[in-house]
């Protein structure tokens, strides 16, 4: 027999699907580049989900999506315009070769720039690059022997496709079975036809700059890295030391090894050298560590000199050490080849401060200016042209920032020791130049320039001395920076914005620095006014919950304190009134007085709905202005400036800050090189310059960072930096603002089938006790199914003790998440009563309830937002599907692991900077993990956490869930009858056969869910006996007083019937009288006696009422008689619906009062209460009759009640018969 893999129809019909959105006929109609986008991504991903069909054409529907997504980025108010140019241009997504995507690229960009909406170059590049590289990923998909082509592509210097190559050289990898080869060779890749192909490619695409071959060395030097367990290093420096010697000693010959032989050996070769310095740095003492040190100190070869200082480099690296710290810790290890690493220079204390640390220097603009005061400065006879100078200051900022940086690195030499302040030069500057330097600098710059000189005063932060960290000595150096460039403005020819924190409008030093301050519009920078800040954070956190779906439509208010006081505020959880506090401005007292009930003050608080508040937030923000005098004056001026400031500097600079700094600390190198014959063994560390005869294949050997941090954090931390990145990447943001909290989502599966196994095994068949008693270990332990539950039980526990939570709700109870116990003792510690899902509200299972609540509330956020931000174009009525909390599929949960998501950042998501001294720079591919994120998420469902299926002990009878009482008051609104017509309906029901009332109960309580009472029973009155239909009063009652009707049924059923059969364990006859008293007393004291007790519960009728029910629903069954009656209490379907569950909180019934003392308790209410006294209702109170006297009192009622002649009457449908 053959297995079918697909059904060729369906293929077919999807292949024709995709087709069809693909056509120009059906693009031209779009009205939404959204709802294109979503719409698009949801069949590709359904598409990709179907592991038994293969669709030809759905590289061609994700190439649309790409080029979607790369004009919605670039142009997101012309995307739509833009996109239907191009599908009538032409584009279908098929191309013919490498070239024809690269030209199809540069047309794109030449239409982009037509537009002239692009204000970020650099953002149009990285987009367009990403959508040429996924064009090229998805030709590839059919084109899998024309990698090469790639390749060639890739390495030419006119492109960056290297950015996002990391799904290119993962797909090749995979196809030549690479790593996998290599790490089975020890890096000594065999020539087989397939590496032979490959190795043809790499010549072809020969380039000096190496650019493939660099690239590739890169990452499979990373997949070996992230191989390496750190408990193997030194067993692995042991096993490989032979093949590393084998290979050091062939590479030396470099010009003889071919392309793809070189990148394997220079792969493996750093591998083995970076473990080995991980190794050094921890001290290893292993045997082999002495045989690889006389390897280096024997292969005194050129490459063996450039792999010896990629081992420095990384020790220095993973150890975080200075080099002048390792000199002194490795000074004393008899480690042999690294003694030329450590010796010190022999002109070292004749160096100059510049070599040890970096200084403030113009190095790029006004480096000529700085050059020509420095000439000036260091010749002390040469006062005129010094003069001369200053004068040049007033009117050139880049001269009078130049001047003040020589000052700076003047100011440093005062890090050396017994270095003094030079007098001559203080009495220059303090006295025969001030006139000049002050008119120049004003007088706050000239005594800024006096301080440097005399190494500020002993007390100052700035003050300088030998002993002083090298990073203490950077930060100050980085203010003075900062000073200095603020000065500098003072030059300008007009005063500008950052100029007017330091100077007034006439470019002159204020007279009063607190007074020139305050006119400055900082509460735009920082928000000083506390309603300022208060209103606007309230506004971000309920618009973020509203996002996340955490609002209950009955929770969606915002409040302000009263119409005298702007003070505005939430409540925090489900947004429903439940906390008190005292306004932070009026000190009077704000919030609710009990749940969902304000307190009732003078004046009082206002309730708006969140539209609302908005608005008044608004209305607030925009009616307070901060107009003063100056440049930074207004709010809308500050704003302006943070933009300039964004985008001039900020934006322009974030992706290429690293790049940059390595540019400065060349060209400082350089700029300290041109007094040397040769750059330093420093410069070479740092990476700052190249000699391919002493250190040949240099540029192979960058150091690197991802074995000592961790990708997902840096990737999140990278995240944070990028422009507008809650609109680029809207999920991926969303998700790493709380990435800690949703990781916890992919654990909630296997709690769940193990908690349902527990209540699939145990429900009704243990005790309350037994489960107190009995720990998991007998469980796992005994039974048949021990090795199923054991199973279960592995899986849960590693969940359970996975979880990173600190708080769970369940409801309005929040129970701390502390794991007491090591998890090797949890089962043998904890009783299985905590995890047995019950309503007994004993907090036996909160913690459990609270946390698989909470954790699928986490999901629900998560789908929520995804729907009202990404899918909000798409405007249909369907409801969206949800999954009930105990049923959830492994399919249903968001699987959102640390580990698999680091994989997919290494296997697709970036790249190491290949170029020399940028391979601590990570490219990330933002997108990719964007899409991978929707892809995700657009498959879930929301879970519905508002029912939970409990366990039922034992002889007790719980079920307040499932109860039909409460099924019928969630879903129909439930009212008390009218006086007149709950009297008129009272007498009915005393002068009512016994049996019609009994008939009545058994029928409405047999029903399980209001669906089925009100389709089945109450349309159709087929619970209702024929003498009860014939009664109008009985027949019109409408279904909002249909649990009232009931409750009265039920009292009267006790009074009429059943009081008389009370059992035995219950009547009064079996406790004393001082035991009955006892009880009686504390019930009273503890309930309606009590003076904080609700309103709705002071009333001793409603705990008659109460009682009555309880008898009838509880204690005619089999259940246990020696609980709490505090358990039953608490139930709120055994109250009328005036009871809250809040009110129920209000009282506590001591434990030694048990539900055994039920009837002694009503008895004394009622004698209480005096309803035992003779009236037209008086009931007479049944001796306890033996089982022959029941039976006589059951045959009495028998016959005397009239027989019905006919059936319970049904309604239903007349229809025809057919003979």
């Amino acid at each position: 027999m053959f297995k079918c893999k697909g059904n060729p129809m369906i293929e077919t019909s999807l292949m024709n699907l995709v087709e069809l959105i693909l056509s120009s006929s059906i693009i031209d109609r779009t009205k939404s580049i959204q709802q294109v986008t979503t719409t698009y991504s949801l069949i590709a991903q359904g598409i990709r989900d179907l592991p038994s069909y293969w669709v030809s054409n759905l590289e061609k529907l994700r190439s649309f999506i790409s080029l979607i997504r790369c004009l919605n980025t670039l142009l997101p108010e012309k995307a739509l315009d833009v996109f239907k140019t191009v599908c009538k241009q032409g584009f279908d997504a098929t191309f013919d070769s490498c070239q024809s995507i690269h030209q199809f690229i540069t047309n794109l960009r030449d239409m982009i720039k037509e537009e002239r909406i692009i204000a970020n170059e650099n953002i149009l590049h990285r987009t367009l690059i990403k959508l040429e590289v996924e064009f090229l990923k998805d030709w590839l998909t059919d084109n899998g022997d024309s990698y090469g082509e790639i390749l060639l592509l890739m390495n030419k210097n006119d492109n960056d496709l290297w950015y996002y190559s990391a799904k290119i050289f993962t797909y090749i990898d995979r196809k030549l079975d690479l790593l996998s080869t290599l790490k089975e060779n020890y890096g000594n890749l065999p020539l087989t036809e397939e590496y032979e192909q490959f190795n043809h490619c790499l010549e072809l695409a020969n380039n000096v700059t190496c650019k493939v071959e660099r690239l590739m060395v890169n990452r499979l030097h990373m997949h070996l890295m992230r191989d390496a367990s750190g408990d193997e290093i030194d067993q692995q420096l042991t096993e490989h030391y032979i093949h590393i010697e084998q290979n050091l000693r062939e590479i030396q010959n470099i010009e003889k090894v071919d392309s793809i032989k070189l990148i394997s050996m220079l792969a493996w070769l750093k591998y083995y050298a970076q473990i080995y310095a991980f190794a050094l740095n921890a001290d290893s003492r292993q045997v082999v560590l002495p045989k690889i040190d006389q390897l280096l100190i024997n292969i005194n070869t050129p490459f063996c000199s450039t792999l010896k200082l990629f081992i420095f480099k990384q020790i220095l690296q993973i150890s975080g050490m200075s080099l002048n710290d390792m000199r002194e810790l490795y000074t004393n290890r008899n480690i042999l080849w690294i003694k030329p690493f450590i010796q010190r220079p022999r002109d070292q204390q004749a160096q100059n401060i510049r070599r040890t640390l970096i200084l403030p220097t113009p190095l790029f603009e006004c480096h000529e200016e700085f050059k020509r005061v420095s000439q000036v400065l260091n010749e002390v006879d040469k006062i005129n042209e010094l003069r001369q100078i200053v004068h040049q200051c007033n009117t050139s900022q880049t001269l009078n920032y130049a001047f003040l940086c020589w000052f700076i690195q003047y100011y440093c030499r005062f890090i050396q020791p017994n270095t003094d302040v030079d007098g001559t030069f203080i009495q220059l500057i303090q006295h025969d130049l001030s006139h000049d330097l002050i008119r120049s600098f004003t007088p706050l710059g000239h005594k800024f320039l006096v301080s440097l000189c005399s190494n500020f005063s002993n007390n100052s932060y700035f003050h300088l001395h030998p002993d002083m960290a090298q990073n203490e000595i950077h930060k100050r150096l980085i203010a003075l920076n900062i000073v200095a460039v603020f000065i500098s403005f003072k030059s300008l020819p007009e005063i500008t914005c950052l100029g007017n924190i330091l100077f007034n409008n006439q470019r002159q030093m204020p007279n009063s620095y607190v007074q020139h301050l305050s006119t400055l519009c900082l509460p735009g920078m920082a928000v000083s006014d506390p309603v300022i800040t208060q209103i606007m954070d309230v506004r971000t956190q309920v618009q973020d919950r509203l996002n996340r779906g955490m609002i209950y439509d009955g929770g969606k208010f915002i409040f302000q304190c009263s119409r005298e006081c702007p003070w505005i505020f939430y409540f925090q959880d489900c947004g429903i009134p439940n906390d008190r506090n005292l306004c932070t401005l009026c000190k009077k007292p704000i919030g609710a007085e009990r749940y969902n009930v304000l307190i009732q003050r003078d004046p009082p608080q206002i309730k708006m709905s969140i539209a609302e508040g908005f608005k008044v937030i608004d209305q607030y923000i925009n009616s307070n202005d901060f107009t003063t005098h100056g440049l930074v004056n207004t709010n809308q001026n500050v704003v302006q400036l943070e933009q300039m400031i964004e985008q001039k500097i900020i934006f322009v600079h974030i992706d290429s800050i690293t790049n940059e700094i390595a540019e400065y600390k060349k060209a400082y190198a350089q700029f300290i090189r041109e007094r040397d014959s040769e750059p330093s063994l420093d410069s070479f560390i740092d990476e700052l310059f190249e000699d391919k005869k002493r250190f040949p294949l240099l540029n192979f050997f960058n150091v690197t960072t991802f074995h000592t941090s961790n990708l997902l954090d840096e990737f999140i931390l990278r995240m944070q930096t990028l422009l507008y990145v809650e609109k680029s990447y809207p999920v991926t943001t969303f998700l790493l603002k709380r990435f800690n909290d949703y990781i916890n989502i992919q654990h909630l599966y296997p709690i769940i089938i193990f908690t349902n196994y527990l209540i699939e095994k145990l429900n009704y068949r243990i005790k309350r006790n037994d489960a107190a008693e009995k720990k998991i270990i007998h469980y796992l332990t005994t039974g048949h199914d021990q090795h199923i539950i054991q199973q279960y039980y592995e899986d849960f526990l590693h969940a359970w003790y996975a979880l990173n939570l600190k708080e769970v709700r369940y409801g309005c109870q929040t129970p701390k998440f502390e794991l007491t116990v090591p998890k090797e003792k949890f089962a043998e510690s904890t009783s299985i009563a905590t995890l047995l899902l019950n309503t007994s509200k004993d907090e036996s299972s909160l913690l459990l309830a609270a946390s698989i609540k909470t954790i699928a509330e986490l999901q629900n956020e998560i789908v929520n937002y995804f729907h009202s931000t990404i899918e909000h174009a798409i405007n249909t009525e369907t409801k969206r599907k949800q999954v009930p909390l105990q049923s959830i599929r492994l399919e249903n949960i968001l699987r959102l692991d640390r580990n698999e998501l680091s994989q997919k950042l290494v296997d697709d998501s970036l790249v190491l900077n290949y170029q020399y001294g940028k391979s601590k720079d990570i490219i990330y591919d933002y997108e990719e993990i964007e899409m991978t994120l929707r892809n995700m998420i657009s498959s879930l469902a929301l879970i519905d956490t508002d029912k939970l299926r409990f366990l039922n002990y034992q002889f007790e009878l719980y079920g307040e869930n499932t109860s039909l009482i409460n099924d019928v008051r969630a879903r129909i609104k439930q009212q008390q009858l009218p006086n007149d017509e709950r009297t008129k309906l009272h007498r009915l029901l005393v002068g009512m056969n016994n049996d019609d009332i009994l008939n009545y109960l058994e029928n409405a309580t047999e029903t399980t869910t209001i669906q089925a009472f009100v389709e089945q029973h109450i349309h159709a009155h087929a619970c209702l006996n024929d003498n009860i239909l014939r009664r109008p009063p009985f027949s019109t009652i409408q279904l909002q007083h249909i649990i009232d009707l009931y409750e009265m049924i039920e009292e009267n059923a006790f009074d009429q019937v059943l009081r008389a059969y009370v059992k035995k364990e219950l009547v009064e006859e079996t406790f004393s009288a001082e035991e009955q008293q006892r009880v009686l007393t504390v019930f009273t004291r503890k309930t309606f006696e009590k003076e904080t007790i609700a309103e709705t519960l002071k009333s001793i009728d409603s705990w008659i009422s109460m009682l009555k029910r309880l008898m009838i629903r509880v204690l005619n069954a089999n259940v246990s008689l020696d609980v709490p009656l505090q358990l039953y209490l608490e139930r709120t379907d055994l109250w009328s619906d005036r009871v809250s569950d809040v009110d129920l909180e209000t009282f506590q019934v001591d434990d030694d009062v048990l539900l055994q003392h039920t009837y002694i308790i009503l008895r004394g209410l009622e004698k209480k209460q005096g309803t035992n006294n003779k009236s037209s209702q008086q009931q007479k109170v049944s001796e306890i009759q033996s089982t022959d006297g029941q039976r006589q009192k059951v045959q009495t009622w028998f016959d005397s009640t009239a027989r019905s002649t006919t059936a319970p009457k049904v309604i239903v449908d007349k229809k025809r018969i057919r003979v």
